[in-house]
């Protein structure tokens, strides 16, 4: 029968490249007519996270980026920066239509326009149930679903917590740095999360942010009038949802994998799911080549494929998830006493060096084990404290 990926998305993508790859049969099914629409996300994927999820940078590359600025509440800021690259923009539709292409030429069925309602695992086989009434057995499901997190409900799993409402822009007619990003903290701008400008060109940004009071496109409207001041055009315009809460208890059982977003395998500090949902792919396949040999798809087997990514995924995400909830508690005026100490005491240079896009668990440790750790954990107890009291 083979295995059915739900989700032609980056990660269910992977995960049939790399089943496919191992000579075993398999199916993805997207419910959209068309791979990569609706768009998502604000493109932004590292040199390095591309190349260990097996993804060369053709024609879906924008433009590269080798830093970032980051700015406070009151303006403070500080920037890091390398003299190489260090992320791509990418076009999404193209990027996630790539990996179809991959995916198919190693042997994966791709199926599009349909959506699956239901999953149901028997003894003997796992079915899904297509909105149209059809019935699709398989040797088991892989849910990639994203965000949607319906079958990841329906298996008796719970749904990624903290999920973001976020909205996007893409505007032209600007004048724009295209080698850094921008990403701007505060409670007036983004409660919870951030906004973010992401260049195109010299001409073209993505302006977006996240935030967690459900008033996404109202506070970018807002955000984009303060930075830009009516200039430039807007040509593009997407929402979406992100998770920051870190990923689910369970990720596997029997006759099924939960991959990605629908597992909650997204950074907490930023939202961006593509690189670590792909990893997480690479374990999939894994677990089903194994499954495959041994003629067992029960969970007692395809455990192996939650191992695998928390060992290497597990301490970043949950230093990550630290991070993000620390920062969640933060008032603006902590942001900026952050900052102040990051900028005094040449934190900045600190996190250059060993920073990363992806694993960013040296940064954050070396953020604690500066000279000035004591005073960015006095900020962060502080803001603690006055919080619970308020």
């Amino acid at each position: 029968m083979g295995v059915l990926v739900v989700g032609g998305g980056p990660a269910g993508l992977i995960t049939a490249r790399e089943t496919a790859r191992a000579g075993i049969d398999v199916t993805v099914v997207e419910e959209h007519a068309e791979v990569g629409v609706p768009t998502h996300c604000a493109g932004l994927l590292s040199v390095d996270g591309l190349e260990r999820i097996g993804v060369r940078p053709l024609g879906f590359v924008v433009n590269a980026v080798r830093g970032a600025r980051f700015f406070s509440p009151s303006g403070l800021s500080f920037k890091i920066e390398a003299r190489r690259p260090k992320a791509y923009v990418v076009d999404r539709e193209l990027f996630d239509k790539a990996l179809a292409e991959q995916a198919a030429e190693s042997g994966a069925n791709i199926v599009l326009g349909k959506r699956v309602k239901d999953v149901i695992v028997h003894e003997d086989r796992a079915d899904a149930l297509l909105a149209d009434g059809h019935r699709v057995g398989s040797d088991a499901i892989v849910v990639a679903e994203g965000v949607r997190c319906a079958l990841t409900r329906a298996l008796g799993l719970r749904a990624p917590k903290r999920r973001l409402q976020a909205a996007q822009m893409e505007i032209a007619g600007v004048d724009a740095d295209p080698s850094y990003v921008e990403l701007h903290f505060g409670r007036r701008i983004a409660p919870g999360f951030f906004a973010w400008k992401v260049p195109l060109s010299d001409d073209t940004l993505r302006i977006g942010l996240a935030c967690s009071d459900g008033r996404a496109l109202a506070r970018l409207t807002r955000f984009v009038k303060r930075e830009l001041g009516g200039r430039g055009k807007v040509i593009g315009r997407s929402a979406s949802l992100l998770i920051a809460g870190g990923p689910i208890g369970r990720t596997y059982g029997d006759r099924f994998l939960v991959v990605g977003d629908a597992a909650g395998q997204a950074k907490p500090t930023t939202g961006g799911g593509v690189i670590f949902g792909g990893v997480c792919a690479l374990h999939a396949a894994n677990a089903i080549r194994r499954a495959a040999s041994l003629g067992d798809w029960s969970a007692s087997v395809l455990k192996d494929y939650q191992r695998g990514w928390m060992k290497e995924l597990g301490r970043e995400l949950r230093l990550m998830l630290i991070a993000r909830k620390v920062a969640d508690r933060l008032s603006d005026r902590g942001i900026d006493r952050l900052f102040s100490v990051v900028i005094e005491g040449g934190l900045a240079e600190g996190i250059q060096e060993v920073g990363d896009i992806d694993f960013q668990s040296p940064a954050l440790l070396s953020l604690i084990r500066h000279r000035s750790a004591f005073g960015v954990i006095l900020t962060i107890a502080q803001d603690l404290v006055t919080s619970s009291l308020t």
